[in-house]
């Protein structure tokens, strides 16, 4: 009995040193995702992209719609620390999947504090804002400025920008095709600048919406023109703001030189074919 007591005031005071790491987390199952939809029933959508890549102004023309709401920079699954880690512990596991709990029913119920998490932080303010569907958009990768003569990037640099890009695309592309099938949609930035409401009707109805009212072109159109964030880009990233305005498409030739762009051909001109960026490599 002594021991027992011994033990247990070292647990307290030091820890569990026999549990270095906890089992993975489980996936969450179509049961689990049944549950927690009782609690949290908006539909739910997910915008990635480079940052700078129009994200932001998809974000605003999205959620014009009434039925519609997306807030940003939520980073569920693109900056550290992720999500997970609220759960990722081998304490947390422990209270998590304690036998002695009569709430989890013998269950580690890591996943769906998870997904509670996440649906509650995208729901809030859709709550109140009315809206039925509800998403979040978390760009990444970072944008480095030059003025086009001389350029700031050694060709290391270069290499691994545009192998990054090369690879996030294509795994981005091919992962949303298995994982979700036709639930996946993707936009291409230029094609939004160029035919903006038919665009977004697209991705609205991809969405789910009932309906779409003529009405929303004139607020697209009005929303494309105006710049709310100009002031806290400015702020933040100074030079980079003005130099590379947003809702303009080609500031990449801005950004490289000659050398820069022969640099970033090599490695990603096949994929700047593929999405229609270019024809060929003669550019």
């Amino acid at each position: 009995m002594f021991s027992r007591f011994k033990s247990a005031a070292r647990i307290l005071l030091k820890g569990d040193s026999k549990k270095k790491k906890r089992n993975p987390i489980p996936t969450i199952t179509a049961e689990e995702v049944a549950e927690i939809k009782q609690f949290f029933p908006r539909e739910k959508f997910f915008i990635f992209g480079h940052a700078r890549s129009g994200t932001t102004l998809l974000m605003r023309l999205l959620r014009l719609h009434p039925e519609v709401y997306c807030n940003y920079q939520a980073h569920f699954f693109t900056r550290q620390p992720l999500l997970k880690s609220l759960v990722n512990t081998p304490e947390a596991e422990e209270w998590l999947t304690r036998k002695s709990n009569r709430w989890n029913q013998g269950r580690d119920l890591s996943p769906l504090v998870l997904r509670a998490t996440a649906d509650f932080i995208m729901e809030r303010d859709a709550v109140k804002e009315g809206k039925l569907i509800v998403g979040d958009k978390s760009p990444s990768s970072i944008i480095h400025v030059t003025n086009g003569t001389r350029s700031i990037f050694t060709e290391t640099v270069i290499r691994r920008v545009a192998k990054g890009w090369v690879t996030n695309v294509h795994e981005t592309e091919e992962e949303a095709k298995r994982l979700f099938g036709d639930r996946y949609c993707s936009l291409r930035y230029e094609d939004m600048l160029e035919r903006p409401f038919e665009e977004i009707t697209r991705l609205w109805e991809f969405l789910g919406v009932k309906s779409i009212e003529e009405s929303l072109e004139k607020k697209i159109k009005a929303e494309m023109e105006s710049n709310p964030d100009e002031e806290w880009q400015a702020k933040r990233d100074e030079g980079i703001a003005s130099f590379l305005p947003k809702g303009h498409a080609g500031n990449w030739e801005r950004l490289f030189t000659a050398h820069d762009k022969a640099l970033f051909k090599e490695v990603a001109g096949e994929m700047l074919i593929k999405w229609n960026y270019e024809k060929d490599l003669n550019w």
